[in-house]
């Protein structure tokens, strides 16, 4: 219900229109917070699995999963859901250069150098070919080395698909640490309280109104 039909209730409003009312100026309350959420992770039928060998200096990897990371969440990849893994540095194709990332070599293996950035305190590569992806944790010293499309598959499940993207992703959160964000039940609760209390004061300063006029 909009906030001018609200003026108009009386003080014998029924329930269903104060509760509709209210949930109406909940639900406008928590819009803003209202994110869309990335895709899950989706390992490949049958998987293979991957090898670090593929691309030098890595010390982890995980996959092959399905899709396209740059539409997922890989928050919890390896193991670490309280580092926030933001891309930094991306080149499509298998050569060319972006934010201190420098690509070369064929469309399904070449060398790889990367200048990282001082916050940085984990990185992690993303190699996309095909409808697939694999990411990969790298030692913190990481500076340059080859890759391989080894641990991608292409459309009718065959390896070593054309590279489609390499992708960097860092973390700048090297210990465990609490959020401070407001649990979603929590922040549900304080709008709906917050959304029937405006409805409960405009009735009141209705009546108010209503008896000084009498």
């Amino acid at each position: 219900m909009h906030i001018k039909n609200m003026l108009k209730l009386t003080p014998k409003a029924n329930l269903k229109s104060l509760f509709l009312t209210g949930a109406a100026t909940t639900a406008t309350l928590l819009s803003p917070l209202m994110l869309k959420e990335a895709a899950a992770l989706n390992l490949v039928p049958n998987n293979p699995g991957c090898d670090i060998a593929n691309l030098t200096t890595s010390t982890k990897c995980s996959g092959i999963y399905q899709g396209n990371d740059s539409n997922q969440d890989v928050t919890d990849l390896f193991s670490q859901p309280n580092f926030d893994w933001v891309e930094v540095a991306k080149v499509d194709g298998n050569s060319g250069s972006n934010n201190g990332l420098t690509i070369g070599g064929s469309s399904t293996s070449g060398t790889w150098s990367y200048t990282p950035n001082p916050n940085a305190q984990a990185l992690m590569f993303v190699l996309k070919g095909g409808p697939t992806f694999t990411a990969y944790l790298m030692a913190s010293n990481s500076t340059s080395g080859n890759w391989n499309t080894n641990d991608l598959l292409n459309g009718n499940g065959g390896s070593d698909p054309g590279l489609s993207h390499f992708a960097v992703y860092q973390s700048d959160a090297p210990e465990p640490y609490q959020s401070d964000a407001p649990e979603p039940l929590n922040l549900l609760g304080a709008a709906s309280a917050i959304g029937f209390g405006v409805v409960f004061k405009k009735q009141l300063e209705k009546k108010r109104r209503d008896q000084d006029q009498a």
